[in-house]
């Protein structure tokens, strides 16, 4: 990512690190806005989830 910012081209640095290009992009627009913290995993676990049909009102009602 730091060789992106020091002018290095990205395509240069996908093949580098054998990521796409978009991949890439990606990390530099995460790390602009929230600069290394940005690049950490996070999680893709949903804050919430729907409720069951059963409380929904649908589904069977067994």
């Amino acid at each position: 990512m730091l060789e992106v910012l020091d002018g290095s081209l990205v395509s240069e640095v996908a093949v580098r690190y054998g990521a796409s290009r978009q991949t890439v992009y990606t990390w530099k627009s995460k790390h602009e806005a929230e600069g290394l913290g940005g690049l950490r995993e996070k999680s893709r676990r949903p804050r919430t989830s729907p409720a069951p049909a059963s409380l929904r009102g649908g589904g069977t009602g067994v």
